[in-house]
């Protein structure tokens, strides 16, 4: 499971970003849209990694980067080998 940080931005569009994979965000018109598109920037940052022969990072939970806690939710992406067993 990758923690995924979501907010409303100033011009009214959610945005969303997985700390875990730097750089990638994704943003949406509505909060389900932006669920959607951050799950897809995800697998395809993910897949580019994988391709590429590169390291993909381990998933981290909010109790694991010094106490930073996020109120936004985290998104479970069952099928994925790199989220760290629950």
């Amino acid at each position: 499971m990758r923690q995924v940080i979501i907010k409303r931005g100033e011009d009214g569009f959610w945005l969303a970003e997985c700390p875990s994979l730097p750089g990638c965000i994704s943003q949406g018109q509505s909060r389900e849209e932006v669920v959607q598109n951050i799950r897809e920037a995800i697998e395809g940052y993910v897949e580019v990694l994988e391709e590429e022969g590169e390291p993909i990072p381990l998933a981290w939970s909010s109790r694991e980067k010094k106490g930073r806690m996020y109120a936004s939710p985290t998104i479970p992406f069952t099928n994925s080998p790199y989220s760290p067993p629950s």
